[in-house]
């Protein structure tokens, strides 16, 4: 059960409720376009990019290593030497390859850190550092030149995407940090050295001050949140001149930002919802579209989407992170009429008696107490107005059954050595079973939908229902995809001497459940093989009496 917790509403968020009866029009926010079918790097042919990919990760987890087990490495520089060494030959042997320029920046930036990087005072020069932060400077508006769109109209892959969102950001964070070297001491300047080499990259930075510096890092980090990076979005935030509040949000961005390396390791790649679901939802609702209220809503990925619909979007979540993490993932400027708050889904006083169009909740209904849930979406959601639950169980392989059954031998077997002891029950079950066992009450419910979609393994597509979730992962990320799962972080906390192989560990769960697969698969040797995957999903949607 979900305990009730007061509702904690920000200014802007308290605006965005009392607008909620008198809604503004929707805003119209500046996108980029992601192509998911283009190759990941259009300068670098496929098979040779998964070539170079797979040498520039023997960089990344040199210094993975390093940060989870430092006590086991002689110093942080002699790790930093190495990687700086296999990156540096990399980019020289292919100098488009704009991913292995920004992680070089990013190891830079790792290894001096941001502060007194492009501007040092007299007295406390160091040319090593200029040297570095002029070869980072390069780097980065190197990988940015690369990696853009050559038009406003054209699309890049998900890869370029990525990667020019993490190089705005690490750009951004270089200018925030000379604006504030000079704001603190006005002798700082950016670095020069006759005649070297990486003197060039600082020359266009001569005569900038320290807002000029504050205004220019606020641009970079604003485009780095445009293409999806989450530190861009929360720095976006902080530099504007209407959110200065976010600081505390600001901080903890950075520091992990900072301390994980995370946008050179393998992502944990959940599913996203598609168009095609929020469109379903939204043919099935009828009448106005004045309030929607997503119920546990995490970082308020639903909330954004829907917003273009909504004169009014409201996202609750009874986790006070998650709320702060929501606010950071969704700038004010962009989406005016969204907001949070920390409340329960089942007490929620701050709204009015039929006053919702449309609630919904993305992989959050299994968590929910319906004894007092029911009644309160009763008494908040006018009459005929839509709720819409949806959620997603576990993937498989499409193509191959074998390796299908073993994932799921891991994943809900007994024993513990496997996954299946550490789901937290009965909400994996709800969720196994499709939400099946949330029943609107017949009393204040009509028109009850239910759109499932049961995944096989005969190949894409080949499943029952209505597929929404699918995607094509490499096997490595298949593997970190799995290690996001909370089964797993519970068999971590059971298993604390058993760390994975890629962090110079003997081996965890997943490691073992991917060398059972290749024993009897061929095809799951290469960690750079690419799998189709789908997942089994079930939307609930009914009709306020």
């Amino acid at each position: 059960m979900v305990s009730p917790m007061p509702p904690q509403l920000s200014k802007n968020d308290s605006q965005v409720l009392a607008r909620v009866f008198s809604p503004d029009s929707a805003v119209q926010v500046p996108t980029v376009i992601i192509n998911p079918n283009l190759p990941a790097d259009r300068d670098i042919p496929p098979p040779l990019h998964a070539q170079l990919r797979k040498q520039e990760l023997v960089a990344i987890h040199l210094v993975e290593s390093f940060e989870r087990s430092p006590s086991t490495y002689p110093s942080k520089d002699g790790v930093y030497q190495r990687a700086i060494a296999l990156l540096n030959q990399l980019i020289s042997d292919h100098p488009n390859y704009a991913s292995a320029r920004n992680n070089r920046a990013q190891l830079i930036r790792w290894r001096y850190g941001d502060r007194h990087a492009i501007c040092q005072t007299p007295t406390r020069f160091e040319f090593s550092v200029a040297a570095a932060t002029g070869t980072a400077l390069t780097d980065l508006h190197t990988a940015i030149a690369l990696a853009s769109p050559l038009r406003p109209t054209d699309a890049v892959s998900p890869f370029q995407g990525k990667m020019l969102g993490q190089a705005y950001t690490q750009l951004a964070a270089l200018y925030h940090a000379a604006s504030k070297d000079l704001h603190e001491d006005f002798s700082a300047m950016p670095g020069s050295e006759p005649d070297a080499e990486w003197s060039k990259s600082f020359e266009q930075y001569v005569g900038w001050s320290s807002e000029i510096f504050e205004k220019e890092g606020s641009k970079c980090f604003y485009l780095g949140g445009l293409y999806g990076n989450e530190v861009g979005k929360a720095m976006a935030r902080h530099t504007n001149p209407y959110a200065k509040l976010c600081g505390s949000i600001v901080k903890e961005a950075m520091r992990k930002e900072k301390c994980t390396f995370s946008h050179a390791s393998y992502a944990a790649f959940r599913p996203s919802y598609p168009p095609s679901l929020y469109n379903t939802v939204l043919l099935y609702h009828r009448g106005p579209k004045t309030l929607c209220i997503d119920l546990g809503c995490g970082h308020g990925v639903v909330a954004r989407a829907l917003a273009p619909e909504f004169s009014s979007v409201v996202g609750t979540d009874p986790s006070k992170g998650m709320i702060e993490q929501a606010h950071s993932s969704t700038p004010k400027d962009q989406y005016p009429n969204v907001a949070f708050c920390c409340a329960s889904a089942e007490h929620m006083p701050f709204l009015k008696d039929e006053s919702v169009d449309l609630v919904v909740a993305g992989q959050a209904a299994h968590w929910f107490d319906y004894a007092a849930l029911f009644p309160e979406i009763r008494r908040i959601m006018r009459k005929g107005g839509t709720l819409a639950f949806w959620g997603y169980k576990d993937h498989i392989f499409v193509d191959y059954p074998r390796a299908t059954e073993i994932l799921n031998h891991y994943a809900y077997s007994p024993g513990k050595d496997l996954l299946g002891e550490y789901w937290s029950q009965p909400g994996r079950s709800i969720v196994q079973n499709k939400l099946r066992a949330i029943q609107p009450p017949s009393t204040d419910w009509e028109d009850i939908r239910r759109i499932e979609y049961e995944p096989d393994s005969k190949g894409p597509a080949s499943g029952e229902g209505t597929m929404f979730l699918t995607r094509k992962l490499k096997l490595g990320e298949c593997k970190e995809y799995i290690r996001t799962w909370s089964a797993f972080h519970g068999w971590q906390e059971a298993h604390p001497g058993m760390k994975r192989r890629s962090a110079g560990g003997i081996g965890d769960v997943i490691d073992q459940m991917f060398d059972d697969i290749a024993n009897v698969v061929q095809d799951f040797k290469d960690e750079e093989k690419e799998v189709e995957i789908e997942w089994g999903s079930g939307l609930l949607m009914a009709r306020r009496k």
